[in-house]
């Protein structure tokens, strides 16, 4: 299974202590009865190449259509960045 076709929304978060985190956000018929974690792959498969560079987090959101239009279909709030290897 892929996401061939499948539109991806990509948003990056630029701050002082965090230049490289990643948000995306994929909404697709491909996630329909798959767990998290099988849509985490996917996502993560399609974006290898993307994923090669600079990123040091990224954040995935996964949803099928109806879950998508259930939630709103708004683009969901970055988590916060914890600056790296600061604890």
């Amino acid at each position: 299974m892929s996401l061939v076709g499948t539109t991806f929304q990509l948003g990056r978060r630029p701050t002082s202590s965090c230049f490289s985190l990643t948000q995306v956000v994929v909404v697709s018929e491909a996630f329909e009865s798959k767990p998290l974690i099988a849509r985490h792959r996917l996502v993560n498969d399609a974006l290898q190449e993307e994923l090669a560079g600079p990123i040091h987090a990224l954040s995935i959101v996964a949803k099928t259509p109806e879950q998508w239009e259930k939630s709103g279909g708004t683009f969901p709030k970055s988590p916060p960045c914890m600056g790296g290897s600061k604890r």
